[in-house]
This record gives C-alpha cells, structure tokens and sequence, in this order.
C-alpha cells in the first residue's frame, strides 16, 4: 500500500481572506508582511493542522505519476480575517495547484494580524509538499507554527531534512499487529518540544486515544528520533514546537 504524506510546513507571513479571488490584491491599504501579532488560524496550530488533514487530497493525476515535490502558496489575511487572496509562487502541476488553491478556499476565517493592537492586513506564506513513499501506514506530517517568537530565522528541522526523517519513521514505524487483526484505523497527533541543544522532549498525544496499540506506536517512534536542528533567532538556538500527526491506514 502506498503512503501519501502531505508535508504541510506553515511559515508565518500572514495575509487577509474571505471574498475569495485569485486576482490582483488591492493596494489602497496597506499590506504587512510581518506583523507584530501574526494572524493565527483559529483554534491555534492544532485546528489548522486538523483543517488541512481533514480536507486536503493527493490530486489522483499526481498520484498516477509518482509526482512530489513543494509548491509555495501565499495568502492575504484581511483585517476581518478573511482571506481574499491566494497566489502560488511555486508550481508543481498535476493538479496539485489546484488543490491547494481549493483547500485555501475553503478555509474559515483567521484571527487577524495587528500592529499596534489594531488589525492589519498580513501576508502568509505556506509551502506545502507532496511526497509519496512505500510503506504499509499511511502518514500525515504538519510542521508546526513557533508561538510568540517573531522573525524566527530558521525553524527546528530532522537532522538530512524532509526525507531522512520520512525514512527515519519508514524504517521504525510498525502498524501494531492487534491492530491490523481488529481492521482498526485512525490518527494519532503527536506533539513535542525541541529544545536549544535538539533533544525532544514533552512527546504528547494531541487527541483522543486510539487503542490496539497505535498511540504507543506513535508516540514510540517519535521518542526514537534523533536530536533535531534547533530553531535559531538573532543567532541563537530556541526553544520551539513540533506537530507530527500520523495516520495509520490499511
């Protein structure tokens, strides 16, 4: 079975939406391109990841192809918080544009940024890549957004980057036998914090358990891990978070 990861990794440069159009974007008022306050999807970090996981699709053309790869998207969040631009700065093709440009749509009102205490219109930009690799469990991957740290200059990464760490959790992650027997299927959402020298720590489970064995595994895998690359500000390492969920597909 093949396992589709939508590598979702959100980088903060927030932007306006809701009268949806991929059209100019209107420069009477101006736009920031980092905000004090940066918008936030509402719920926080968790509820965009459940959004995107829930609603984002591998285009079947992609998949017939074998086409991966990352597309940049960037997003207007108005001052309402609705979004009312999306442009692609990097394409993929294959319909996965497309997609993505579907899923932004779709998408509900953000909590907007501000300067000053007042909101403004915010840019945000999100790269967003499609992977596909073998393997028996089908996985979704969601970088987190760093809360309260602004102008971060580099996020904590998997120590070789993207594919080493699909590679890492191909080579360790076991779909837990009890669970195969019993049909059982589910996402397990994990958490942890990296801390200034790599290591992991606080490896939580967002959502509700699942039993038969998948929350261990999970949980397991990521305790495994090796230490990260540290997220950097002014030339220091920082303290930052992680969100992994995985979904276990048969």
């Amino acid at each position: 079975m093949k396992y589709y990861a939508f590598i979702i990794t959100i980088a903060l440069c927030l932007i306006n939406s809701k009268t949806f159009a991929q059209v100019a974007i209107d420069t009477t008022e101006e736009v920031i391109q980092n905000a004090e306050v940066m918008p936030q999807f509402n719920g926080g970090e968790e509820e965009l990841y459940k959004f995107i996981s829930t609603n984002l699709n591998y285009p079947t053309l992609a998949k017939e192809n074998g086409i991966e790869g990352r597309i940049i998207t960037r997003i207007l969040v108005e001052k309402d918080g609705s979004i009312t631009h999306a442009e692609i700065f990097r394409k993929l093709g294959f319909g996965c544009d497309e997609e993505a440009i579907r899923l932004i749509k779709q998408m509900p009102n953000w909590s907007p940024g501000k300067v000053n205490g007042k909101p403004v219109r915010t840019f945000v930009t999100i790269p967003i890549t499609f992977s596909l690799t073998n393997t028996n469990t089908k996985i979704l991957l969601v970088d987190s957004i760093t809360k309260n740290i602004p102008n971060i200059e580099t996020k904590a990464s998997f120590p070789g980057g993207e594919n080493a760490m699909y590679k890492f959790i191909s080579e360790h992650l076991t779909y837990p036998p009890v669970a195969k027997e019993n049909n059982v299927e589910g996402k397990v959402i994990i958490r942890f914090e990296i801390e200034t020298d790599g290591t992991l720590n606080n490896v939580t489970e967002l959502n509700k358990p699942i039993g038969y064995g998948i929350d261990q595994e999970a949980i397991k895998v990521i305790k495994l891990m090796p230490k990260w690359i540290p997220a950097t500000k002014n030339n220091q390492n920082i303290k930052s978070s992680f969100v992994i969920p995985l979904m276990f597909k048969l």
